[in-house]
């Protein structure tokens, strides 16, 4: 049985923001937000971007390129409402963000979209930049955060946590994280894994896009310390970094033995903390020199 989308109405401004949080998701805060509409109604979901700061023109122009670029995949999609949650006095955000407004408005509007409105909520305040006559201390947020129509928004989507709750990360278990920091290690200063056997072995080759996209198939609490380890040094290492970093012939060639020593060439990046200088090949890194291209 499919249970039907409930419709929200709103009246004006202050109900419409108070219906935002629910169809995004999240309580916003130094955020973008891009609602899409086609004619009076919502459609396609909320996008979000990272609040940029005030005078970073170059930046206001790639964000409206990107919001762009997106707006146009959606064939229904006619007219954008743009909201600005911003930091500090509502004076001093709107005379901070007025030109990022602007620019997104006159983009989209080249675009072909129709600008239905554009809010931005401070930390006192809130107003649309549409208003003819807004106050300058802008209205009241009690406005916005108490109404029935944002009880009904609330109440059709269930508890919400805020946007910096959602990104942070959970405390990492000491035992696994000792695992993991000792298996990219070894990757990243001797291309050297441990395989199924608890065998250290030359670390096979593979091509970053696929192995990233087969990562995307399992569960997260799936993940082996191996497939954990190669995606924290793709993170850390450029892309031309894995042919910067190389290890000597005679080292493949006895990783049976564990005796092999090991040339290894020094990554373009900024690589952790080493903990020891013995390869977990089972010799000692004799000779540190850079790579040549």
């Amino acid at each position: 049985m499919t249970t039907a989308t409930p419709i929200i109405r709103s009246s004006n401004g202050a109900e419409f923001l108070g219906t935002v949080p629910a169809l995004a998701g999240f309580s916003p805060a130094d955020s973008v937000l891009a609602i899409p509409f086609e004619g009076r109604r919502t459609v396609g979901g909320v996008f979000r971007f990272d609040l940029p700061k005030p005078r970073s023109r170059e930046v206001h122009d790639q964000l409206a390129s990107l919001l762009l670029g997106n707006l146009s995949r959606f064939e229904r999609v006619d007219g954008v409402v743009l909201v600005v949650y911003a930091p500090g006095p509502f004076p001093n955000a709107r005379a901070a963000h007025d030109r990022l407004r602007r620019t997104m408005e006159r983009r989209l509007r080249d675009g072909g979209f129709r600008i239905v409105d554009s809010f931005l909520v401070a930390e006192d305040g809130w107003a649309s930049w549409q208003e003819r006559r807004s106050p300058w201390a802008g209205h009241p947020l009690e406005q916005i955060e108490h109404g029935e129509v944002k009880e009904r928004a609330d109440a059709a989507r269930g508890a919400l946590r805020p946007i910096r709750a959602q990104a942070a990360l959970p405390d990492p278990e000491p035992h696994l994280r000792g695992l993991l920091d000792d298996a990219a290690l070894a990757l990243l200063e001797f291309e050297a894994e441990v395989d199924a056997f608890g065998r250290v072995v030359p670390a096979a080759p593979y091509e970053r896009s696929a192995f990233v996209e087969q990562l995307l198939e399992h569960d997260a609490e799936a993940l082996t310390v191996r497939q954990l380890a190669r995606l924290a040094v793709l993170a850390v290492v450029p892309r031309s970094g894995t042919s910067r970093c190389c290890r000597s012939a005679s080292a493949s060639r006895q990783v049976g033995s564990q005796n092999a020593a090991t040339t290894r060439c020094t990554p373009n990046v900024s690589a952790p903390a080493r903990r020891s200088t013995r390869s977990p090949l089972g010799a000692s890194a004799r000779t540190t020199a850079p790579c040549s291209t």
